[in-house]
């Protein structure tokens, strides 16, 4: 697997564990607004940028 591809899935599962967190309310909504925020900019800004294997 490519870093792309690893870093990928990474993002996809901590937003999955942040809405299941959250959905217990175990999270409150600041904190949840900040991971989903910085993971967006992230899929948006930094992964396109990566460099393939």
């Amino acid at each position: 697997m490519n870093k792309k591809k690893v870093f990928s899935i990474i993002i996809i599962c901590i937003v999955i564990a942040n809405m299941i967190l959250y959905g217990a309310g175990l999270m409150h909504a600041i904190p949840f607004w900040i991971v989903i925020a910085i993971c967006a900019i992230t899929a948006y800004l930094v992964i396109p940028r990566m460099k393939a294997d």
